[in-house]
């Protein structure tokens, strides 16, 4: 009988150390949700310029004339403010196939555009910068270049302003003819 006892209450502590059953469903083990891999944002390729440069397809720039090219830049904010090209350099360069070629590629015209950022286009060819006349915006944004010679140049400048850490304006860029003894006045602008 103790024999008996003892096996019954074996049983009973077995079965008492017995993890509980439970009629509750099981639950899935919770995976982290599976993150979609970052896209690189999209570039444009960097356009390379198949024209070469040839100084003298240009080489009127070299000569003295009697022509001049004068004017100011400015861009409009948002807000309606007024900002101009002060202090900031103003470029002529001689319009070749060369540089048509270029300027169409950043501006998608060779007359007259304008640009936000960076354009995406190879180094200019170190001659065609040489070839280049530069001067500055004076405190009014005005601009002149005196004793051209007879040829068509593009004026470039940029206009810019910052609000915070954004940066903010345009690179512009205008054609423009030049006779020989002609005075002409130009607003660069978009």
């Amino acid at each position: 009988m103790k024999t008996l006892i003892s096996v019954c209450l074996l049983l009973l502590l077995i079965g008492c150390a017995a993890p509980p059953t439970s009629t509750a469903p099981v639950k899935a083990p919770v995976k982290a949700p599976v993150k979609a891999p970052v896209k690189a944002p999209v570039t444009a390729p960097i356009y390379k310029t198949k024209a070469k440069f040839d100084r003298k397809d240009v080489s009127w720039i070299d000569d003295e004339g009697t022509a001049s090219v004068s004017g100011d830049s400015f861009l409009r904010q948002k807000g309606g403010g007024l900002v101009t090209c002060a202090g900031i350099p103003v470029y002529l360069f001689p319009a070749g196939a060369y540089a048509d070629e270029r300027m169409f590629a950043i501006y998608v015209s060779n007359n007259k555009g304008f640009i936000l950022g960076s354009p995406k286009i190879d180094k200019a060819d170190p001659d065609y910068l040489l070839a280049s006349k530069n001067t500055v915006c004076d405190v009014g944004g005005r601009f002149k270049f005196n004793r051209l010679a007879a040829g068509n140049y593009y004026v470039l400048t940029k206009v810019s302003w910052q609000i915070g850490y954004e940066l903010q304006g345009a690179a512009l860029m205008q054609k423009v003819s030049l006779d020989e003894g002609q005075t002409l006045e130009i607003t660069v602008t978009r």
